[in-house]
């Protein structure tokens, strides 16, 4: 999964050159989403950038061809089950994931069918649970963002039916859900839950924007003035975050999601990039790991980073290749 997050991460911020705060109303902007799908992080027709850059480069081909050896043991699974551990289901939220997001791409870079179907199953599959488990939101967060990214990269290939099935899931137990005040503390909150949470919801209201723009206005204008909470706490002034690097990584990557979300779709990061310490906490990961390779293992983390996607959009925002020596 990270591996393939970072062909997105350092390719496909690519062309996003966000807007300041003067803008035009949201209402205006999200016309713009009549142009089509796919419309999130990889819009149409950039795969083709990535496919000359495989052929380059032996280290991107070496990437790209793992990503479709894993697609093709995923092709072999059952489906995710609805199947709790505790009061979570969010195993089966982040499994989805992953495995929709790597057989998506697999699809949009090789025109390969199984790869098409077996997505389109997962999607089907998770469409069809009860709900995605809202007493424990994350959950629903990122089976939002993963059946999301799923329909929007898929939809021209995907049946009006399976559509409007994935689509009524993404309203009725990813987005509605989260208007309901038994389960949307994360809009209040300081931490990572209000990070991942807010990038679920916009994924899935970006996701179905042209037919329903009302509530996609609704759920964009709720994150952007809600998630500058956790910014706040999490970054200024100078990027230091309040937990150790396992944390950062989860609600920093989440955070770098969602802005991308909105830069590719919109043209707009509605300003979040000035956010005080947010462009600098990449520098934060960097000087938590010592010259052994080891971290300051503190605020929940363990003794070794591994490799952060995330990173990669932080270096090509900031136009620092430093950040990634690591």
């Amino acid at each position: 999964m990270k591996k393939f997050l970072i062909v997105i991460f350092l390719f496909f911020h690519l062309g996003a050159s966000a807007q300041d705060d003067k803008q035009a109303p949201l209402s205006n902007i999200l016309k713009s989403l009549e142009r089509g799908h796919p419309r999130l992080l990889l819009v149409k027709g950039e795969e083709k950038s990535i496919l000359q850059q495989i052929g380059k480069h032996k280290e991107w081909n070496a990437i790209h061809q793992g990503i479709l050896a894993e697609c093709d043991k995923i092709i072999e699974l059952p489906p995710v089950e609805r199947i709790k551990i505790g009061r979570r289901l969010l195993d089966k939220s982040r499994e989805c994931l992953r495995r929709v997001f790597q057989l998506s791409y697999a699809y949009r870079t090789t025109g390969n069918e199984k790869y098409l179907k077996r997505a389109e199953k997962e999607l089907i599959a998770v469409s069809n649970f009860e709900d995605w488990n809202p007493t424990h939101f994350l959950d629903v967060a990122e089976m939002t963002m993963a059946v999301a990214i799923g329909y929007d990269w898929l939809f021209d290939k995907l049946s009006e039916e399976n559509r409007k099935i994935i689509r009524e899931a993404i309203i009725t137990k990813g987005i509605n859900p989260s208007f309901d005040n038994k389960y949307n503390s994360f809009v209040k909150a300081e931490n990572n839950w209000n990070q991942v949470c807010n990038a679920g919801m916009t994924f899935g209201a970006l996701a179905i924007a042209e037919n329903e723009p009302g509530l996609a206005e609704q759920v964009i204008n709720r994150a952007v003035a809600s998630i500058p909470k956790s910014m706040s706490i999490s970054y200024k002034p100078d990027g230091a975050y309040p937990e150790g690097f396992s944390y950062w990584e989860y609600g920093t990557s989440f955070n770098v999601l969602f802005i991308s979300s909105l830069e590719k779709s919109l043209n707009t990061d509605f300003g979040l990039n000035r956010f005080p310490g947010f462009l600098k906490t990449a520098g934060f990961l960097e000087n938590l790991i010592g010259p052994t390779g080891m971290a300051h293992n503190w605020g929940d983390s363990g003794l070794r980073d591994g490799l952060s996607p995330a990173m990669f959009w932080f270096a090509d925002k900031t136009k620092d290749p430093s950040l990634l020596y690591n």
